[in-house]
């Protein structure tokens, strides 16, 4: 990286910096992403979101499958100041279910709630996906985004939200109410970036959330920390409780419109102890960038009872590329227009936009050493092995390691990596094959190459033990969240 350069972009972006949409590395903000969730086997995930600030907010909480990024469950929270929201998601034998017993306030209200295939099956119906999954099986495991969509300024309806002495919000149906036939009910999506809904200031952040999975057949669990990032919308973006919006493409309302204003289109990434700030022309770009990553690392453990599973997900790819259908042009096309880049009326889109140029699977190669400075080099074959090339295809994608069919999470958006001949060490997945770069005409004609892909995620170890003679449970669970290395170039 030429480093004059760098600091020169440095420099042109300070002004911006302020409104610059970043990942905050403790923990806190207005977006977060939760890289998994799972219902298969005896598992299922507890999820915790939490409201730091002294304000009362506005969040959007959306369950999304793991193959294309399809909505399965969207509804409004609005916490009190310093409030925790608590939910399980599990699996009764027949459905997969949200179930919260947590008193902050919903709208529309909910206890339990299945998971809806809904849009599966409206946008996916001539073309399932590669593993011809069926939509229950698509609704056991996939990722949640939550985001903060203002700020309630309202005193009536911050009161109201409010648990005080007892516990409990003096009045959720204030809330609903407003929705139904209230201030809120005749405006609402947000329709300008500088206007807001009524009473509803910008999204401030100091949220945090945590993911659990728990196999309480099997006596084990493991905890992860959602990816914060922050100054996303800097606007108001608060949208109706029944609408897909906003979301993390920076889109507000039906028709994929960008609110002017409303979501950053300035990303802050650190690199080699530099913030490097980029202009985008979209926001979905902005978010995109500071995610973005060539390379990722963790570990695995592969010793006698043993096993490990990585997660990688894919946060933004649904706005750049989605799956095929046989009609072209449709909102279950190649691109989803509302969702992401696709302008109203376009049509015979033949591949994804950069940086899923080369459309729904991602290719990558991947190194394992052992913990002596031994590796296998990156010819190491998934399994299963459809093209010449190693790729991932859905938008969460699980890596089983080892050479026997023994996995953390069981799960059917998974490739197995075959040739680990060694017990456990450290492994590297390259994917400096994508790249996002900037207009030259947004960074005074300097040029900005992001490499690689947008991703999150973590290893999942689990020590299988099985039942001592004692007839004790011998079974645990670690988790380790992904590192990543960040590859930009400025000339």
């Amino acid at each position: 990286m030429n480093k004059k350069l760098l600091s020169a972009a440095v420099l042109l972006g300070l002004s911006s910096a302020a409104t610059a949409v970043n990942v905050n590395k403790d923990g806190l903000g207005s977006v977060l992403l939760y890289p998994y969730y799972t219902t298969n086997g005896d598992k299922f995930t507890n999820i915790e979101v939490v409201n730091t600030t002294n304000q009362t907010k506005a969040v959007k909480v959306r369950f999304i499958e793991g193959v294309n990024s399809w909505e399965v469950l969207d509804f409004n929270l609005y916490m009190s100041p310093y409030d925790v929201w608590t939910a399980v998601v599990y699996h009764d034998g027949a459905d997969t279910l949200v179930k919260t017993t947590d008193n902050s306030c919903t709208a529309p209200e909910l206890s339990t709630q299945p998971l809806s295939p809904a849009l599966i099956d409206a946008y996916s119906a001539s073309h399932k996906d590669p593993g011809n999954l069926s939509s229950a099986d698509r609704l056991r495991e996939g990722y949640l985004e939550i985001l903060e969509m203002g700020v309630i300024t309202d005193p009536v309806v911050a009161a109201a939200v409010d648990h005080g002495t007892t516990g409990v919000p003096a009045d959720c149906s204030v809330i609903r109410d407003a929705w139904s036939n209230g201030y809120w009910s005749t405006s609402p999506m947000v329709v300008t970036g500088t206007q807001a809904q009524n009473n509803i200031a910008a999204p401030t952040g100091g949220l945090y959330g945590a993911g659990t999975i728990v196999d309480i057949t099997n006596g084990s669990a493991a905890g992860y920390d959602a990816t914060a990032v922050e100054a996303f919308y800097t606007a108001p973006a608060h949208a109706n409780p029944g609408s897909s919006f906003p979301n993390i493409a920076g889109r507000i309302q039906e028709g994929g419109i960008v609110s002017p204003n409303s979501a950053s289109k300035t990303s802050n990434v650190i690199v080699n102890n530099q913030v490097v700030t980029t202009n985008w022309a979209d926001p979905a770009d902005a978010m995109s960038a500071v995610l973005m990553a060539s390379g990722v690392y963790n570990s695995y453990a592969l010793d006698a009872g043993i096993v490990t599973d990585w997660v990688i997900t894919f946060p933004t790819k649904h706005a750049y590329v989605n799956e095929r259908t046989d009609q072209a042009g449709t909102i279950g096309g190649l691109f989803a227009g509302q969702f992401g880049f696709l302008p109203a009326g376009q049509t015979g889109l033949t591949s994804g936009k950069a940086p899923f140029a080369n459309g729904f699977t991602v290719p990558l190669n991947m190194t394992i050493y052992n913990r002596e400075e031994q590796l296998k080099n990156s010819n190491i074959q998934f399994s299963p092995f459809i093209t010449t090339q190693n790729g991932i295809s859905y938008e969460v994608n699980v890596l089983e390691f080892g050479k026997g069919g023994a996995s953390v999470f069981k799960s059917n958006l998974a490739n197995r990596v075959n040739d680990t001949d060694f017990e456990n060490g450290w492994a590297s997945v390259n994917f400096s094959g994508g790249s996002l770069v900037a207009p030259l005409g947004s960074n005074n004609g300097i040029t900005h190459t992001y490499r690689g892909y947008p991703v999150v995620g973590f290893a999942m170890q689990e020590l299988q033990g099985g039942t001592s003679s004692a007839g004790t449970l011998t079974n645990y669970g670690a988790l380790y969240n992904h590192k990543y290395n960040r590859s930009v170039t400025v000339s």
